[in-house]
């Protein structure tokens, strides 16, 4: 039989390195805050219990579905869009006003992925996929890039 786990078990661990890993907790059983080697990072959560900040990085979402729609860590930014059945549709990530990396989705009305297109350092590829009657992918392609 197994002993029970208990939170105060979780509180410190030390091994062959040197070392302690903490973790605070919240009223509701949260990690509050995580530490390893006396620093620590602290974790946030909106009214519903969904992360929206860990350290100094934070998340946005939207109000309606909880979905991650951005975060935030000094100048870097990341935005997802989601189609109507939360699938990612696209991801942005930005220092400022400057685009580093992006990527768009197109779906078929199966939910297959048909076409993805990606930006990255000002150079855009585009793949097309393409499916057979059964759904199975049958064909990927590479077809150009611009920049």
């Amino acid at each position: 039989m197994c002993a029970p786990l208990r939170l105060a078990d979780l509180q410190s661990v030390t091994g062959p390195v040197p070392g302690a890993l903490t973790t605070a907790y919240d009223n509701f059983f949260r990690a509050s805050q995580i530490g390893v080697n006396g620093s620590s990072i602290a974790y946030a959560y909106d009214a519903d219990g969904l992360l929206t900040g860990a350290g100094n990085m934070t998340l946005t979402r939207d109000p309606g579905n909880g979905l991650v729609t951005g975060t935030a860590l000094g100048q870097i930014a990341t935005s997802q869009s989601y189609d109507s059945f939360g699938r990612v549709s696209g991801f942005t990530a930005s220092q400022g006003a400057t685009v580093l990396f992006d990527e768009q989705y197109q779906r078929d009305n199966a939910g297959n992925l048909t076409k993805k297109t990606v930006t990255l350092n000002g150079q855009t590829s585009v793949y097309d996929y393409a499916y057979d009657s059964a759904g199975r992918l049958a064909a990927a392609a590479f077809c150009h890039r611009t920049g």
